[in-house]
């Protein structure tokens, strides 16, 4: 993935910058990005662990319960580079890390470490996908705990047509917002939640191979 952008960027964020240093993630944050769930753990976002320390070079990855307290290590940015046709996942709380295969896991790795490629396969007639690399699909497994946290572990397994273990989906982090707070409800957060919506649909279904991996900061 290339930051120099021949042409534009359709993102959930603006004000996008070159490994740019957020400011902290609060409680009161906006949350408009998107989640990456499991077809199996639809109440299970993809979750990125302790990305407040800088130093680490990886970061463990599951697919974990879904709280409030949580929320901001599950929401990411959705980025599409419409000249090149890739998207690619930035997580919304520490824009210096991005999903990456890592030793047969899936790790937050920062980004000038040049992560391995990641491909996004979308399944036929579907805005569900696949997670490929290295010729494996990322897969769910068994129930974890990690540190105080249940989850499910992430492992990139030989790929097998059809099975649920392997196909993901995105919604619209305030879909999950909603989730924990229906009285957060109100018609501008709605609005916003299907603009989101059709976003993702147009992102995905536009592209059937993505690579979301390997990209050059300049």
């Amino acid at each position: 993935m290339m930051l120099v952008f021949f042409t534009s960027v359709y993102s959930f964020q603006s004000g996008y910058g070159a490994c740019s240093k957020p400011g902290r993630y609060s409680q009161g944050a906006d949350y408009d990005g998107v989640m990456v769930l499991n077809v199996l753990h639809r109440n299970q976002p993809l979750t990125v662990f302790d990305t407040n320390y800088p130093e680490r070079i990886s970061l463990p990855a599951l697919l974990s319960e879904f709280t409030k307290e949580m929320m901001e290590n599950q929401v990411f940015d959705l980025k599409y580079e419409s000249f090149s046709k890739k998207i690619w996942l930035e997580l919304k709380k520490e824009r210096c890390i991005e999903i990456a295969d890592v030793h047969s896991s899936l790790k937050g790795v920062r980004v000038k470490i040049s992560p391995s490629s990641i491909y996004l396969k979308r399944l036929p007639s579907s805005i569900k996908f696949q997670l490929i690399s290295g010729g494996k699909c990322l897969t769910s497994g068994n129930e974890v705990r990690y540190g105080e946290t249940s989850g499910w572990t992430l492992s990139f397994a030989e790929c097998e047509p059809g099975k649920d273990a392997q196909t993901f989906v995105m919604i619209p982090s305030l879909k999950g917002l909603l989730k924990l707070d229906e009285k957060a409800r109100t018609r501008k957060m709605v609005h916003r939640m299907y603009d989101t919506f059709r976003r993702i649909e147009k992102i995905i279904g536009v592209v059937d191979i993505n690579r979301l991996g390997s990209r050059t900061f300049y």
